[in-house]
């Protein structure tokens, strides 16, 4: 259980950097 959610924990802060730079380019 714990594991599963350190891995989402982890996948949903890469995507939300992901979204991040995609913004920053736009910005850019």
């Amino acid at each position: 259980m714990f594991r599963i959610s350190r891995l989402y924990m982890q996948t949903s802060v890469e995507v939300s950097l992901c979204h991040l730079i995609e913004l920053v380019k736009l910005l850019n």
